[in-house]
C-alpha cells in the first residue's frame, strides 16, 4: 500500500481493489487506516472517515449480493481538508438517494440500519450510478476540527 502525492502537495490518494469477502473487507480497512494515517486525518475525521469505510464494506458484502469473486474497487483522496471516497462493486443496484431513512434518525437513537443514516449524516453524497453492472459511488467527508 503506498499513498502517492500527486502533483499538488495538498492531496494524496490511495486506489485498490479487493474481493468482497470478509476478508477483503479487512484488507480495505487495513489500507483505510494506513490512508488515514498517511495524510494524517485529526481523531474525529479519521474516526468518520473508519466508520464509513466499514459501513460501506459492510452492506456490500451484507446486502449487496455480489459474487465472492467480485471486486470492490475504492479510491479515497485527500484535497484541502476532506477525504472524497469513491467506491465500486458489482452488487445489486443500490441508490442511496432513495433511502426513506435519513441521517435525522441517527440523532433519535434509532438501533440497527444506522449504517446509511450515518454515512449521509457525516458525508455528502456526491454522486452515484448503477453501469455496466456495477454500483459506482462518491461521498465527500469533511474534515472535522
Amino acid at each position: 500500500m503506498s499513498v502517492c502525492n500527486e502533483s499538488n502537495p495538498h492531496t494524496n490518494h490511495l486506489a485498490g481493489a479487493v474481493k468482497s469477502t470478509q476478508l477483503g473487507m479487512s484488507e480495505a480497512l487495513d489500507n483505510a487506516r494506513a490512508f488515514a494515517s498517511a495524510v494524517a486525518l485529526n481523531e474525529l475525521t479519521r474516526y468518520q472517515f473508519l466508520i464509513v469505510v466499514e459501513e460501506l464494506m459492510t452492506n456490500i458484502i451484507s446486502h449487496g449480493q455480489p459474487a465472492q469473486t467480485s471486486m470492490v474497487e475504492y479510491e479515497f483522496t485527500y484535497r484541502d481538508g476532506a477525504v472524497r471516497i469513491h467506491l465500486t462493486d458489482g452488487g445489486v443496484p443500490f441508490d442511496p438517494r432513495e433511502l426513506s431513512v435519513r441521517a435525522a434518525d441517527v440523532d433519535q437513537g434509532r438501533e440497527g440500519g444506522w449504517g446509511w443514516p450515518v454515512i449521509l449524516k457525516w458525508c455528502k453524497l456526491l454522486a452515484y450510478r448503477h453501469e455496466d453492472g456495477r454500483n459506482h459511488l462518491d461521498l465527500l467527508l469533511e474534515s472535522k476540527e
